[in-house]
């Protein structure tokens, strides 16, 4: 984002929300989207980490000598 859109859209007469929305949020949502597929990717690698440890430690509670 740029100076230059906000003093677009101020000569437009935008201030406060319409200003958010119509100039802010669509500037910084590909930024905001990148950061989401980002931390789904994490998520995922965590949980499968998660549920190995998990599964292990099941195992070795129970007595089950094949894990």
């Amino acid at each position: 984002m740029t100076v230059g859109w906000f003093e677009m859209a101020r000569s437009y007469g935008l201030s406060g929300f319409a200003l958010f929305r119509h100039v802010i949020l669509p500037g910084a949502l590909p930024s905001v989207m990148v950061g989401v597929r980002f931390a789904l990717g994490l998520m995922w690698l965590t949980l499968i980490v998660a549920e190995t440890i998990s599964a292990n430690a099941r195992h070795r509670l129970s007595g089950d000598e094949r894990a």
